[in-house]
């Protein structure tokens, strides 16, 4: 599945699902002016890695600092988020609610 595609369905969660997927985070990228700080959630459920990685990153890299919650649905794409994140100096709690996880990336 391409990453730019939005064509797979989301499942119901328990998470917080106030979602910023690829195209609201262009949107939203121009109506905020300290990205730093700003809270992110990134739904990654039903993406096979490395979309999960490559979205975790692309956020990571547009935040100095701040929160990025990730939403997973496989082992693989949590320990390869977690990774990911851990190694570039973002602390990283996980959360899990039945078969989904969330990945909360924290960096001062």
């Amino acid at each position: 599945m391409d990453a730019g595609n939005s064509n797979f369905k989301l499942r119901p969660s328990s998470f917080d699902t106030s979602v910023v997927t690829e195209n609201q985070a262009s949107i939203n990228e121009n109506s905020h002016t300290r990205r730093d700080k700003m809270n992110k959630i990134v739904d990654a459920r039903g993406l096979s890695c490395p979309q999960p990685v490559l979205l975790a990153l692309n956020e990571m890299k547009k935040m100095n600092k701040g929160e990025i919650a990730i939403l997973v649905d496989t082992d693989t794409s949590k320990e390869n988020v977690s990774r990911a994140a851990t190694t570039r100096g973002w602390r990283v709690e996980v959360e899990k609610d039945q078969e989904e996880y969330r990945l909360l990336l924290k960096k001062d």
